[in-house]
């Protein structure tokens, strides 16, 4: 799960802005659940190839689906 302290996330603040992913990292879990996040879904998360669970419910993201979501082989629960 991600957390602030330790983690191989560069940047959230503002708004999951680029860059999300750091190469060599390997988030597994993304939990960003009512935190009134704004905007797009940065694309740089479609880097995240361990990732398995995406939780970005209870915000405000818009735009179109991701596609780029299909590229992440692990992604087993995904709420947006």
């Amino acid at each position: 799960m991600y957390s602030p302290k330790n983690s191989h996330v560069k940047e959230l603040h503002p708004y999951c802005s680029e860059p999300i992913y750091l190469e060599g990292g390997l988030l597994r879990s993304l939990h960003l659940n009512g935190n009134q996040l704004e905007g797009s879904l940065p694309t740089s998360l479609g880097k995240c190839k361990t990732l398995q669970v995406l939780d970005l419910g209870n915000n405000n993201l818009n735009g179109t689906f991701p596609y780029w979501l299909a590229n992440l082989p692990n992604l087993q629960v995904l709420v947006l």
